[in-house]
């Protein structure tokens, strides 16, 4: 049992070398270029936990003119992640992005306009970024303007498009819509199957 728990510990502190190593090299390259290295080690950081190096990767991709970087700067702002930010920067990085057809940009701005945080309230402005965020690619843009709607069944096609283009919340929300058989007759088996995309996409509440 203790071989065991050696051999374990050995493979954790492995598993850490390699991921600050590989963390190192992806900043490295995100400092000299700011191309898409800097959303991957953004992306890295979340994934271990470091929302404030994965701000500081995200911002230095932004401040060198990479959409995504400032799309995805946006959205960790908006959730509270990487510290503390004033409206006007979430607004700054996420206009950045919107204005050069980053769909996540434009979804983080749809949501600002919507709830009046730091922006005039406009609910014709939040679902008309929210539909530029989608037909972006932007699942999370689908998912929102599928919150949007009345219509359960046109909510429940935004939701499984914004699954489709990589948004593990609106694949839940799709999952939850076929277990209440909103916008569609209930139907378990697509209701599990919806739920595990969600899950596979890093949904965490999904995989409960």
């Amino acid at each position: 049992m203790k071989k065991m728990f050696v051999l374990a510990l050995g493979l954790m502190m492995i598993s850490s070398f390699a991921f600050a190593a590989n963390s190192d090299v992806l900043m490295k390259n995100c400092k000299k270029d700011g191309s898409s290295a800097c959303v991957k080690a953004g992306q890295a950081f979340l994934k271990d936990g470091q929302a404030g190096k994965a701000r500081t990767a995200f911002k230095t991709g932004c401040d060198k003119n990479h959409w995504e970087s400032c799309g995805q700067l946006a959205f960790l702002l908006e959730q509270g992640k990487g510290g503390p930010a004033k409206p006007k920067q979430i607004q700054a990085a996420a206009k950045k992005a919107c204005d050069h057809k980053d769909g996540m940009g434009c979804a983080v701005l749809g949501k600002m306009h919507e709830t009046g945080k730091g922006v005039g309230k406009s609910m014709d402005k939040a679902d008309a970024l929210y539909r530029k965020a989608c037909n972006s690619g932007c699942g999370m843009g689908c998912f929102r303007a599928g919150e949007r709607l009345k219509d359960a069944t046109k909510a429940l096609e935004q939701y499984k498009d914004g699954c489709k283009k990589g948004c593990g919340q609106a694949c839940f929300a799709a999952s939850q819509a076929y277990m209440q058989g909103k916008g569609a007759s209930v139907s378990p088996v697509e209701g599990a199957k919806y739920k595990k995309e969600a899950c596979d996409k890093g949904f965490k509440k999904a995989c409960k």
